[in-house]
C-alpha cells in the first residue's frame, strides 16, 4: 500500500507539472496553417494526386490553410516552366533547406507529411494541426504601384522567438496549362519569393510588434504573361528546426492607381498643347484603394531627356495618403517651361516616385510632344509593322517630327485636330476595309480649302473611290487600271524633287518592313494633275501606268499616291523610304527650306566640315552642310586613289549633317585618305590620317 500511495503521488505530481506548463505555454492566436506541395508538371504521381490535394484545400478553406506550390526540375527532362523561369528560389527551398529528393512531397508546417493522399486525409491534416495555437499573430497586405508590388506584414508576438525568418511567397492562383502528365489545372505556384528563398531573419520579444515591408517589380516575372487578378501572396514564419509558427495569405492583390494631367500653364495659349515659350503643369491624382496599406513618405520629382527643359517645380511630397484615401496637387502643380526657340519634338517626363519608408523607388515616363510639329501621320491600317516603318523616318537627321494619329471605327478625323498641322500624311498599307468615310472626307477638303497640305497614300482608296470628290477635285486623278501587277516605282523625267526616284514597293528580304501591296493600281492625271511617279520594270523604261499625281494649286497642294510609301524598304538596289520621304518633304518646302535642325541652326552653304579627331586610331566623325536638297554622295578613298567605301548615297533634303566613320570595319590599313563630299556641281575634299 506505501508504495502504490507514493506511486499515485508521483503520477499526481507529474500531472500537474505537465498541467501547469501547458498552461504557461498554451497561446491564444489562431494557427493558419502552411502546406508546401513540391511537384512538377513531369511528374505523374503529381498529377495522379493533385485533383484530391486540390479538393482537401477548397474543403479546408482559405481561413484554414494558406498553400504555396513549389516547382521541381525532376523526375522528367526538366521542363517545368515554373521551375524554368526561377530555379534558384526552387532550388533553395526544395534540397537546400529540406533535402527533398522526391516528388510529391507534402510539408504541412513544416513537417513531411505521411498520409493518404485523398482529399479527405488532407482536408483532417489541415485541421488538426490548426487546432494547435500559434506564438504569433500575422497581419500581411499587398498592393502594386506601377508593376512594384508593396507586401507589408505586422507580426505580434506571445513568447520570444529567436532566430526566426520571414518567407513571402508571390504564387499563381490558378493556370490552365496542359503538362506532359496530362495534368491541365495548376494551383497555387511559386512565382517568386520576396526577397528571395533565403527569406528574412528576424527575432522578436514576448508582446513585441514588428513590421517589415517589401517591394519585388513583377513586371518581368513569370514564364508567361501574368495577370494581377490571379495573384497572390502568402507567408510565414519558421523556425530554425523548420517548425512553422504562422502562415497568413492574401488573395486579393489591389492596385494603386492615378492619373496624370498634362496642360498648358498660365501664359499659354490653351490650346491642349504646351509649345515654345510657354509653360506646362503636371497635375497628379492618387487613390488608395482599400488595402489595408498606408502609402509614406512619398515624394514624386520630375526629370526629363531634354535639358533645355526648365522645371519651375519639380516635387510634389506627402506624408501619407491612407487606405482608401486619395491625394492631388491640383493646388501646387509640377511646373514646366519650354524654351522660346525650341523646335516641335519629344520630351520624355519622368516621375520618379521614391519612398524611404516602404523601399521602392519607380520611374513612370510619359512622352509628350512640345511644340506643333509639321506633319500628322494618320495611320488607318492595324498593321503595326506597317505603322512602325511609317514613323521610323521623322526625327532622324534634319527630317521633322510628326504626331501620330490612330484612325478606327471609333475615333475620326476632324477638322479642329487637322488645322494644327501643315501637312497630313495619310496612310493605309493593305487595309481593305473603310479606311477614310464620308465625315473625314468632309474634314480633309475643309483643311485642303484653308490651305492645307495632304500626301494620301492608299491603293484601296484608289481602287474604291477612284470618281469620289475627293479625288477628281482636289487630288485632280481619277482610277485607271484596277491592278498593273507592278513593284518597281519611278521618278518621271521632268518631275521636279522626284525625278531619278528608284523605288521597291515590296519590303525587304528579312522581313523587317511592311511588304508588298496586294495589288498595284494606276491613276489617271486630271485638269492641273501632274504625274510624278509610274509603275514599270526594274529598269524604269517600261511605263505601265501612273502611280503618282501632284497636285500644286494656289490654294492648296496634294500628293496622291497609289502605292503604299510603307512598302518602300531600299530593296533591290532602290532608294529607301527616308530617301523618298526627303523628296515629299523638299517638295512641300518647294526646294527651299528643310527641316529646322533641333538647334535651330539652318545652314546657308555647301561645305564638308573638318573631321574630327584627325589623325585617328578608331572611329571618327564627318559633319557636312548642304545648301540645297538632291543626291549626295560621300566617298573615301586611299592615296592611290581607289574607292575604299561610300560613306553616304542618298536623297538629302537642306541641313546639316554627319556620319561615323569606324577603321576597323571598313578594313582601313595605316596611312593617308581623302574623304569626297559631292552634289549636284559642288564637291569638296578632306585629307584624313589613319593610325591603326
Amino acid at each position: 500500500m506505501k508504495n502504490l500511495h507514493i506511486n499515485l503521488l508521483s503520477v499526481f505530481c507529474l500531472s500537474l507539472i505537465v498541467s501547469l506548463a501547458s498552461t504557461q505555454l498554451g497561446w491564444s492566436f489562431e494557427r493558419k496553417v502552411l502546406l508546401e506541395d513540391f511537384t512538377s508538371t513531369t511528374c505523374p504521381p503529381c498529377a495522379a494526386s493533385a485533383a484530391a490535394l486540390e479538393s482537401g484545400l477548397e474543403a479546408a478553406g482559405d481561413d484554414v490553410v494558406a498553400s504555396v506550390a513549389i516547382h521541381v526540375w525532376w523526375p522528367g527532362a526538366g521542363n517545368d516552366p515554373w521551375y524554368l523561369d526561377n530555379p534558384p528560389d526552387a532550388r533553395q527551398r526544395t534540397t537546400s533547406y529540406y533535402g527533398v529528393n522526391g516528388v510529391p512531397t507534402f510539408k504541412i508546417d513544416g513537417a513531411t507529411y505521411a498520409g493518404q493522399r485523398s482529399a479527405n486525409a488532407f482536408e483532417a491534416a489541415f485541421r488538426a494541426a490548426q487546432n494547435e495555437e500559434a506564438p504569433v499573430s500575422f497581419n500581411m497586405s499587398a498592393v502594386v504601384f506601377s508593376d512594384q508590388l508593396i507586401v507589408s506584414a505586422t507580426l505580434t508576438a506571445e513568447e520570444d522567438l529567436n532566430n526566426v525568418r520571414l518567407y513571402i511567397s508571390l504564387n499563381e492562383d490558378y493556370v490552365q496549362y496542359n503538362a506532359p502528365t496530362g495534368q491541365r489545372d495548376h494551383f497555387d505556384a511559386m512565382v517568386k519569393m520576396i526577397p528571395n528563398a533565403l527569406g528574412t531573419s528576424f527575432s522578436i520579444e514576448s508582446n513585441e510588434t514588428k513590421s517589415f515591408n517589401f517591394t519585388q517589380d513583377i513586371s518581368e516575372l513569370g514564364w508567361h504573361d501574368l495577370e494581377l487578378s490571379n495573384l497572390i501572396v502568402v507567408g510565414w514564419v519558421q523556425a530554425a528546426d523548420r517548425s512553422v509558427h504562422q502562415a497568413q495569405n492574401v488573395l486579393e492583390i489591389t492596385e494603386f492607381s492615378q492619373e496624370l494631367d498634362f496642360s498648358d500653364g498660365e501664359d499659354s495659349n490653351d490650346d491642349g498643347r504646351v509649345e515654345p515659350g510657354e509653360s506646362g503643369e503636371i497635375k497628379i491624382s492618387i487613390f488608395n484603394p482599400e488595402n489595408g496599406i498606408d502609402l509614406e513618405d512619398m515624394v514624386i520629382t520630375l526629370t526629363t531627356d531634354d535639358e533645355n527643359i526648365e522645371i519651375i517645380n519639380g516635387v510634389f511630397a506627402f506624408d501619407v495618403l491612407e487606405d482608401g484615401g486619395e491625394i492631388n496637387n491640383n493646388s501646387d502643380p509640377i511646373i514646366f517651361r519650354v524654351p522660346d526657340d525650341a523646335v516641335a519634338h519629344p520630351v520624355t517626363f519622368s516621375l520618379e516616385y521614391t519612398s524611404d519608408a516602404h523601399n521602392f523607388s519607380v520611374v513612370i515616363d510619359s512622352k509628350k510632344m512640345v511644340g506643333w510639329p509639321p506633319f500628322l501621320v494618320v495611320t488607318s491600317t492595324p498593321n503595326e509593322i506597317a505603322s512602325d516603318w511609317m514613323l521610323s523616318v521623322f526625327g532622324e537627321g534634319n527630317f521633322p517630327w510628326a504626331d501620330h494619329y490612330i484612325r478606327t471605327d471609333d475615333e475620326m478625323i476632324n477638322m479642329d485636330l487637322l488645322e494644327n498641322y501643315d501637312i497630313v500624311l495619310w496612310h493605309t498599307f493593305n487595309e481593305n476595309g473603310d479606311v477614310i468615310n464620308e465625315f473625314e472626307e468632309a474634314s480633309i477638303m475643309d483643311y485642303l480649302d484653308g490651305g492645307g497640305t495632304v500626301v494620301f497614300s492608299s491603293y484601296s482608296y484608289v481602287q474604291q473611290n477612284g470618281d469620289s470628290q475627293l479625288m477628281r477635285d482636289y487630288f485632280h486623278a481619277e482610277l485607271d487600271e484596277l491592278d498593273t501587277g507592278e513593284h518597281f516605282i519611278h521618278g518621271e523625267a521632268d518631275a521636279e524633287f522626284f525625278e531619278g526616284a528608284r523605288l521597291y514597293a515590296g519590303g525587304t528580304r528579312n522581313g523587317d518592313a511592311p511588304g508588298a501591296p496586294d495589288e498595284s493600281p494606276s491613276l489617271t492625271a486630271l485638269d492641273g494633275g501632274v504625274p510624278i511617279t509610274y509603275w514599270g520594270n526594274r529598269g524604269g523604261d517600261e511605263h505601265t501606268g501612273t502611280s503618282g499625281v501632284m497636285y500644286d494649286g494656289e490654294n492648296f497642294r496634294t500628293l496622291l499616291f497609289s502605292f503604299p510609301i510603307e512598302s518602300i524598304s531600299g530593296f533591290l538596289a532602290t532608294h529607301d523610304l527616308d530617301n523618298f520621304m526627303n523628296r515629299i518633304w523638299t517638295w512641300y518646302n518647294r526646294g527651299e527650306n528643310s527641316a529646322p535642325p533641333i538647334n535651330g541652326d539652318v545652314p546657308i552653304q555647301f561645305r564638308l566640315e573638318s573631321a574630327f579627331p584627325n589623325p585617328f586610331n578608331s572611329s571618327m566623325t564627318i559633319p557636312f552642310s548642304l545648301d540645297r536638297a538632291g543626291m549626295v554622295e560621300l566617298n573615301l578613298y586611299d592615296i592611290s586613289g581607289r574607292k575604299v567605301t561610300t560613306l553616304v548615297n542618298n536623297f538629302k533634303s537642306i541641313g546639316n549633317y554627319s556620319v561615323n566613320l569606324d577603321g576597323d570595319v571598313v578594313g582601313m590599313s595605316a596611312g593617308v585618305y581623302y574623304l569626297k563630299l559631292t552634289s549636284g556641281n559642288n564637291t569638296e575634299s578632306q585629307k584624313i590620317l589613319y593610325l591603326k
